[in-house]
């Protein structure tokens, strides 16, 4: 049997499958979220995850964490500042977002927090 070589242009390197990189291309409106500490005593979930603060800023959004809102699910202030999030001791910040994301009802002091709707 013979063995033919064949002449490319290309290199071994050249021919080896590549990763392909999508460009994410942001539309639509960029919100600010809120995400304050639970207040209940026996709440230990929360609302979000760094992974999903990541893919979130990400796409144009600002999050807004009260600092210890991770705790009960063992997320620390840390992973939440490094997947992009914005950190306040301030819960009127976090409750002063377009959104605000909680697991349980807002109490009433909390309601008088939020951002009133406009238009």
């Amino acid at each position: 049997m013979s063995h033919t070589h064949v002449f490319t242009p290309f290199t071994e390197q050249d021919l080896v499958p590549q990763e392909e990189k999508l460009e994410i291309v942001k539309k639509g409106k960029q919100f600010s979220i809120g995400i304050p500490k639970e207040t209940c005593l026996n709440e230990r979930r929360t609302c979000i995850t760094p992974d999903a603060v990541q893919v979130l800023t990400a796409h144009g959004h600002k999050i807004i964490i009260e600092k210890g809102a991770g705790e009960g699910s063992f997320y620390s202030d840390l992973q939440y500042a490094e997947s992009g999030a914005q950190m306040t001791d301030d819960p009127a910040e976090a409750f002063g977002q377009d959104l605000v994301l909680k697991i349980n009802p807002p109490t009433e002091e909390e309601i008088q927090l939020l951002k009133p709707k406009i238009g």
